[in-house]
């Protein structure tokens, strides 16, 4: 029920509260997004934003990548 609320999708996506959990539990967590020419890329470490690189150009097709370290305090055996 709650994908289905516009509201729902403006305020989080259907991916925010996700992508929010793995950069809370994450030692670095790195988000580039690439959307009409154009990419932006940004780093955090332990869930705050270390580098908010600038917009550029990017002959790249749109879409999203994201990488990450767990967090080894959290999880142990990683």
């Amino acid at each position: 029920g709650k994908y289905d609320s516009g509201a729902f999708q403006k305020s989080v996506g259907l991916n925010g509260v996700g992508t929010k959990a793995v950069n809370a539990l994450s030692n670095y967590f790195k988000v580039q997004s690439v959307r009409d020419g154009k990419t932006k890329i940004a780093e955090f470490e332990k869930g705050k934003l270390v580098k908010d690189h600038k917009e550029t150009k990017s002959d790249d097709k749109n879409g999203t990548f994201m990488s990450f370290v767990p967090d080894n305090t959290i999880f142990k055996n990683y």
